[in-house]
């Protein structure tokens, strides 16, 4: 998981338009609940950081709960947060403006191209 988050976030940092989604609120972070660890995602000033021993969830923008290779799968880019929802694999807790947040994050920062019918 460790690798897909780094690749992710590799990513992330890259593409510096992103980072004007939350450019208004300063930060942005989401809480991961997986099966075996937990983890948070931040973007402040520009820049992207995992934290991994970030406890206090309570100051989360969202939280998402879920499997691993889900969340695999989110950060690569592979499938969208929204098709994870409808299928149950991913739950997402928080204000609806900050899960759509979370959704254009992920898309716009996915290493890999959808493809759609």
């Amino acid at each position: 998981m460790r690798e897909s988050v780094q690749c992710f976030l590799a990513e992330l940092n890259s593409k510096k338009h992103i980072s004007q989604i939350v450019q208004n609120e300063g930060r942005f972070t989401v809480y991961f609940v997986l099966e075996n660890q937990r983890f948070s995602l931040c973007i402040c000033n520009g820049k992207a950081e995992l934290n991994e021993d970030y406890a206090d969830f309570l100051l989360e923008d969202c939280i998402i709960r879920g499997r691993d290779e889900a969340v695999r799968s989110l950060l690569s880019g592979k499938a969208k947060l929204r098709e994870f929802i409808k299928t149950g694999e991913l739950q997402i807790q928080g204000p609806f403006r900050s899960i759509l947040r979370a959704e254009s994050i992920f898309y716009l920062a996915g290493t890999q191209k959808l493809t759609y019918k």
